[in-house]
């Protein structure tokens, strides 16, 4: 039968309402979005987060690994959305440290290329900061993924909490900082952009 595999970044509650309106029309769904950016699409090397039937991803799962290095199922339909909001919490947060790392240091006195030098292959070491310190300290803000995309993720990811009747304050925290971002007309730059929120409130320019 027919299979959609919905690889976009979908809110839960979207695929959920997906769901019977598919199987109604004799169509398998599978939410699978990815990680990993537009070099890991280029290259193959995406992670897949996949959630809908198990013996719809067993049918599916060969052919995901020709875009994705590794493809895992989560769960039930709505699952691998789940997984993409919290993989994104994770980088979201991630790069906010970064860039507030790199502007306190600034403010301090120290050079942030020298700093990332230093750090980078220690505890603090991470894919975020390899591919995002080295945009931030050279002023490149062209996108490789979106503020406005990464905003709206955060904003799926504070309405489940919210449903769910928890808080996720470093998330909602670094979501309120994208929103602010919006108002200042840059949500077209790359998320690594935000660090030009802590050096508005620092007063520092990294580089």
């Amino acid at each position: 039968g027919t299979v959609i595999v919905a690889l976009s970044s979908t809110a839960p509650s979207v695929i959920r309402d997906m769901y019977p309106n598919c199987r109604e029309a004799g169509i398998s769904l599978l939410d699978s979005p990815v990680s990993g950016g537009e070099a890991g699409a280029v290259a193959g090397t995406l992670a897949i987060m996949c959630g809908g039937e198990k013996h719809v991803f067993d049918e599916v799962e060969p052919l995901l690994h020709h875009i994705g290095k590794t493809a895992t199922y989560m769960g039930g339909t709505g699952c691998g959305a789940v997984a993409k909001l919290a993989n994104n919490m994770i980088v979201g947060c991630n790069i906010g440290a970064v860039g507030e790392a790199l502007a306190f240091a600034v403010k301090a006195g120290l050079d942030p290329m020298t700093l990332y030098n230093a750090i980078k292959d220690g505890f603090a070491g991470s894919a975020v900061l390899d591919s995002k310190a080295p945009k931030i300290i050279s002023r490149n803000f062209e996108a490789s993924a979106r503020i406005a995309v990464h905003q709206k993720d955060l904003k799926n990811a504070v309405d489940l909490a919210d449903e769910l009747n928890i808080e996720i304050p470093m998330s909602r925290m670094i979501f309120d900082y994208m929103n602010e971002m919006e108002s200042d007309g840059m949500v077209n730059e790359d998320h690594c952009a935000i660090a030009k929120v802590y050096e508005k409130r620092m007063g520092v320019e990294i580089k």
